[in-house]
């Protein structure tokens, strides 16, 4: 009997031991996602997650004025004197390639990078270490889009039209070629999907500037063009649209001078609003958009929130420092501060804080690495 009472003891002493080990465990993940002192002083002390200058991989570079840098993939490219230097996450050089481009507009998504001459007529698509196609068009090229799936857009200007869209497929095969008249393309993107091409417009024509934006659907577009557009319409109130992108859903959503929105059957949904304390806004990420908000506290200059752009949860992130420059590219927020950057997930928790004793001069960006640039080197942060 007094055998049974013991074991029927140790038992309740295991139970109970495991029940408080599952409120420490549950405790302490909710104070890590809620409690901002616990969750930098975890980050700095169990999860190191600080680090510093010179403890990455580096590529040196003179970094002057005709020197240019990307980052696409794995990879860093160094495009200067017409060639293009590319870099792997070791900092090994692969690859130059011959790019006929002096001043690049790059675009990059997934292993994908396109680059064009900004106010020229070259178009490359390069895949890891490859030139996979080049293209000339007629007029000025004045922004350019990738998709994740290799498909290429190019906004043109200084020709007969206003503006003209032109869509390359994966093989440089042009499949789609839009015209306006009137309006001036803004911004353009293509859905992950590679069906749809999204182009933000400006009417700069009277007294107020009216925004628009059109769809169309590029699989229609070839056989019966004159109803490939599956949505044209001018948005409400003296706004003016700044950029476009498809998030993961390829739901389009637009950031405007005082809001965000997403097109949703082919309706207006606001995502955020902007107020006096809004710094900046980003639609780069894949389901999410993010608002810096300046809070002039004692210990907090600038909160990054974070909202889901489907169920509209927000995430924040302090930060005690203004940003310089912040940049998303698929799941991953980075804030450079000048002499601090911080890498978060679109969770809102810290990857990497990297501190350094110079002046970061930017920061390049694809969905696995960061490009820390100085004037004379550059730092390769990987994911």
């Amino acid at each position: 009997m007094e055998e049974e009472k013991n074991k029927n003891s140790k038992k309740i002493i295991k139970i109970v031991t495991l029940i408080l080990l599952i409120i420490i465990i549950i405790t302490t993940i909710i104070l890590y996602r809620e409690n901002r002192f616990i969750q930098n002083l975890f980050d700095e002390k169990i999860f190191n997650k600080i680090t510093t200058a010179d403890n990455w991989k580096q590529i040196e570079n003179s970094n002057d004025s005709n020197t240019y840098i990307c980052a696409y993939n794995r990879n860093i490219g160094i495009l200067s004197n017409n060639v293009l230097k590319v870099y792997n996450m070791s900092g090994r050089l692969e690859v130059s390639l011959d790019i006929d481009i002096s001043t690049p507009l790059f675009y990059s998504s997934g292993k994908y990078l396109g680059i064009a001459e900004k106010d020229g007529n070259k178009v490359y698509l390069i895949s890891d270490n490859n030139i996979v196609w080049q293209a000339d068009v007629e007029g000025k090229i004045e922004r350019i889009t990738t998709a994740k799936n290799g498909y290429i857009a190019v906004s043109i200007t200084q020709t007969s039209y206003k503006s003209i869209v032109i869509v390359f497929n994966l093989q440089g095969r042009e499949v789609c070629k839009t015209y306006l008249a009137n309006t001036y393309a803004v911004d353009i993107a293509i859905s992950n999907n590679c069906k749809q091409l999204a182009i933000a417009e400006t009417s700069l024509s009277g007294i107020q500037i009216k925004s628009s934006i059109r769809i169309i659907d590029l699989a229609k577009v070839e056989q019966e063009k004159e109803n490939s557009e599956v949505f044209n319409k001018e948005l409400q109130g003296n706004t003016v649209i700044v950029s476009i992108n498809f998030d993961e859903s390829d739901e389009l959503i637009a950031m405007l001078d005082d809001k965000i929105i997403k097109i949703v059957n082919n309706e207006e949904k606001v995502i955020w609003e902007y107020d006096e304390n809004t710094l900046f806004a980003d639609i780069g990420l894949k389901s999410k958009t993010i608002q810096a908000i300046s809070t002039q506290s004692e210990n907090t200059q600038v909160e990054i929130k974070i909202k889901n752009n489907t169920n509209q949860n927000i995430r924040t992130y302090a930060i005690n420092l203004l940003p310089k420059e912040v940049k998303t590219k698929g799941n991953t927020i980075v804030i450079n501060a000048g002499n601090e950057v911080y890498v978060l997930n679109s969770n809102g928790f810290l990857k990497t804080r990297y501190q350094s004793n110079q002046e970061i001069k930017e920061i390049v960006l694809s969905e696995q690495i960061l490009g820390i640039i100085y004037k004379n080197k550059i730092e390769i942060i990987d994911f």
